[in-house]
């Protein structure tokens, strides 16, 4: 006759599983911080970007003595993705302008403003 070994109880009770699955979670939270993290981040430069071109471009267009130069940087930072907010002409041809880029996350109330300004330097 011959001797098969016994079959022994596994003492296994799954913590394994448990700890590999919280990992799992861990890794991907993380991986979803680091995507809305740059997402915000590409969001502002271009928001930026958008602002400081309207604002070069209304300058330009004060010093050409334009009649409407928050015109022009409107339909600049519309070319760049945002849309114009506020325009303010000061005197010296220095130029504030404000744009806000909409939905830079794919969720409402996600926009972002930013300021900026340009004129003559001296």
């Amino acid at each position: 006759m011959s001797r098969r070994p016994r079959y022994r109880a596994a003492r296994d009770t799954g913590a394994a599983t448990v700890w590999v699955l919280s990992l799992a979670v861990l890794l991907a939270a993380a991986g979803g911080l680091v995507l809305v993290l740059g997402a915000v981040a590409a969001g502002r430069y271009r928001a930026v970007a958008a602002a400081d071109q309207a604002a070069l471009a209304a300058a330009a267009a004060q010093a050409r003595a334009d009649p409407d130069p928050c015109e022009v940087a409107g339909r600049v930072s519309a070319a760049g993705g945002a849309a114009l907010v506020g325009c303010t002409v000061r005197v010296g041809g220095v130029v504030d302008v404000t744009v806000r880029l909409p939905r830079v996350l794919p969720w409402p109330g996600t926009d972002l403003q930013v300021r900026s300004r340009a004129g003559p330097s001296g």
